[in-house]
């Protein structure tokens, strides 16, 4: 059996969260990065969220905001990766509408990149996307046909397609031509690896980072391979390292430490998951850590994590190695802008990209809550049934 738990996102997503369990059939890994101990330990950073700057949200991040333009066409019901290119943002609703639609700067639907359906160019479960430079391409995963599919970036044609070898939910090329895919299997009889190299033909090349714990129970989202330029980055949700990777290594660069706060230890997780059994209500009441996710563009690292029913956002600034941690709570406050989503992606200038709900905003406001200037001009002109506004967040 294989359950679905995601407890960061606010009511943006209630309405698709309602059928998530039923809609979702994807696997996620959660397992532990594993090597040498000597090696795993040399990471280079050591950045701990309980040691941060005692300065508030609003000193240290400016907002800035995008209505996104409602249809009949665009109708989004819920949202799961974003990331902004060449002036284009790109959404996926892997949910509902299982579709990637293409938004310009101002909000305004462009089209849809790809459509639903089991013929060349078709998908039936994009887990995921990303943007392939080195192609010109919006590259689609379709969990369900396990297929790669890409779409040029000109008019969004079918542009390549490829089958893969096994099960995946994300992947990226590298400078190479190789590609790194992130296992999703979780049953097998072989040693299991969370990261899994391919040549040009898609054939398998190496397998790395071993699975020490492996379950059909998940929790948190799908991001846990990504790339920043041409570097590509892996991580898991009981492993405190952030990893580099390339065709023939992975190595830790960042380990994080969360104050106070611990990740569940291997033995929890083995005793509470054994015979595939469901730990996560064991985990949400045990006190660790549920789990992080990790966004990152050239100058910040954002980290937010999920403990004690609480959600944290835990910032790095790589450039001035200074540390930020906030609730999500205070973050909002400070900024004036209403509960926002946990990061769904990141754009090509160096912002992170959170959803807010129209309906929950024109509620917060009837009730006089205020927000700053530029939300409020947007909330004036927007509908309870409108499609997110999404919130850019960027270190001033």
């Amino acid at each position: 059996m294989i359950v679905y738990a995601n407890i960061m996102r606010t009511k943006i997503l209630v309405s698709g969260m309602k059928i998530f369990v039923y809609l979702f059939g994807f696997v996620m890994l959660l397992a532990s990065c594993t090597s040498s101990k000597k090696e795993w330990e040399n990471a280079r950073a050591s950045i701990d969220f309980g040691q941060c700057e005692s300065v508030g949200p609003f000193d240290v991040f400016s907002t800035s905001f995008v209505k996104l333009e409602t249809g009949d066409d665009c109708l989004i019901a819920s949202v799961t990766q974003a990331e902004e290119y060449g002036g284009v943002f790109y959404l996926l609703d892997a949910f509902i509408t299982r579709t990637v639609y293409a938004f310009d700067r101002q909000g305004k639907f462009i089209g849809t990149v790809g459509r639903m359906g089991k013929g060349p160019g078709e998908y039936v479960v994009p887990s995921s996307f990303f943007i392939d430079t080195r192609r010109d391409a919006v590259c689609v995963i379709d969990l369900e046909q396990q297929k790669l599919i890409g779409y040029s970036l000109k008019d969004y044609r079918l542009a390549f397609e490829h089958k893969l070898p096994f099960s995946s939910m994300s992947m990226r090329f590298m400078d190479d031509g190789t590609a790194v895919l992130y296992n999703q299997e979780y049953k097998s009889d072989e040693p299991l690896y969370n990261l899994i190299v391919v040549d040009k033909d898609f054939k398998i090349k190496k397998r790395m980072m071993e699975q020490e714990f492996a379950s059909g129970y998940k929790m948190g989202m799908t991001r846990k391979l990504y790339s920043v330029g041409n570097v590509v980055s892996a991580y898991t949700h009981q492993s405190p390292f952030l990893c580099r990777v390339s065709s023939d290594t992975i190595m830790p660069v960042y380990e994080f430490k969360f104050g106070d706060y611990r990740l569940p230890p291997l033995d929890f997780l083995q005793k509470e998951g054994s015979n595939n059994r469901n730990y996560i209500p064991a985990l949400r009441e045990s006190g660790y850590i549920n789990y992080y996710e990790v966004y990152e563009n050239e100058r910040m690292l954002c980290v937010p994590y999920y403990v004690d029913k609480t959600m944290f956002y835990g910032w790095y600034d790589k450039k001035r190695s200074k540390i930020y941690n906030y609730k999500l709570d205070e973050m909002t406050s400070s900024l004036k802008s209403g509960p926002f989503s946990t990061p769904i992606g990141t754009t090509s200038d160096g912002k992170f990209i959170s959803l807010l709900s129209t309906e929950q905003l024109m509620s917060m406001k009837e009730n006089g809550m205020g927000f700053v200037k530029e939300l409020e001009g947007l909330i004036k002109v927007s509908e309870k049934d409108d499609n997110p506004i999404l919130l850019l967040l960027k270190e001033k």
